[in-house]
């Protein structure tokens, strides 16, 4: 019950936002205080960019962009209530480390995520803690509209069809998230802050009663962090609180294109499957 309440948690908070492969902007990270690695630059806003001036640069950063390289840390945790049926009461926090590539080529979108997490915490008083093996999944070289995953250690790997046309001229449908705050969200400048080495604008956005906060890289407007929390209020219907984290730990604009990225090691056999394949086979690990 634990790992299939853990993969859950995982898929609706950082892979359902994502389309299929699409880059998620909820990049993953450790908390301020574990990690140290947040300094206030500045508390000089004179000078500095709207809130919304910020969120603009954003949405152009994707424009023109074919390739794009990041790796994120991060961190999800989840407070169970047991209000609802067959889900334990508990904590749960889980740790995510997410590397990406993200290509444009001959018009064709080819992305790639390894994801590595591990979880700890406390389910109805009995504390547990797991490692799982590396979740590899990737555009098929010879037809992106087909994605290959396996885990670490499988002899099989399962290609399934995506049902997501791959046709793209660049990854401006990515500023999506962004457009819809500067529609939705109302947006506030919080100040400069460095995250991870990189120099950035704080701002918050809230939107029907939640907070969201993010950190833009001051020179390229990529996003670098991210927080979140969700809090329950029906209950009956909903499993838990949840907050989220995540920071940038590198990445590159427009590296160059890798073939053996899209393709499965040779020990492991590709087989052809569906999409409910590979949540069964994450189950049963």
């Amino acid at each position: 019950m634990k790992k299939a309440i853990v993969l859950s948690v995982i898929v609706a908070v950082f892979l359902a936002a994502c389309g299929s492969e699409d880059e998620s902007q909820t990049a993953t990270a450790n908390e301020t205080e574990e990690t140290g690695t947040e300094e206030a630059v500045s508390e000089d806003t004179e000078d500095a960019p709207s809130a919304e001036e910020i969120v603009e640069e954003a949405i152009a950063f994707y424009d023109g962009l074919t390739s794009l390289y990041m790796v994120s840390e991060g961190e999800v945790n989840v407070a169970f209530d047991g209000e609802q049926e067959d889900v334990p009461e508990g904590d749960i926090s889980t740790s995510i480390t997410e590397t990406h590539w993200n290509f444009i080529r001959e018009g064709e979108l080819y992305t790639r995520m390894d994801l590595e997490f591990s979880t700890e915490g406390e389910e109805d008083g009995e504390a547990f803690s797991d490692e799982m093996p590396t979740t590899y999944q990737f555009s098929d070289l010879d037809d992106p509209a087909l994605t290959i995953t396996y885990d670490e250690g499988d002899e099989e790997a399962i290609r399934y069809e995506q049902g997501i046309d791959p046709t793209q001229e660049d990854l401006s449908d990515w500023a999506s998230l962004y457009e819809t705050l500067l529609e939705d969200a109302e947006l506030t400048y919080v100040g400069e802050e460095e995250i991870n080495g990189y120099s950035t604008y704080h701002i918050e956005a809230e939107r029907d009663g939640q907070v969201t906060e993010y950190w833009f890289d001051q020179e390229t407007f990529y996003e670098i962090k991210m927080e979140s929390e969700t809090a329950v209020e029906d209950a009956e219907h909903a499993a838990g609180d949840t907050s989220s984290s995540g920071a940038v730990i590198e990445y590159e604009v427009n590296p160059d294109f890798d073939e053996s990225l899209f393709q499965a090691p040779d020990d492991v056999e590709v087989v052809d499957g569906e999409l409910e394949d590979t949540l069964s086979s994450n189950m049963d690990n």
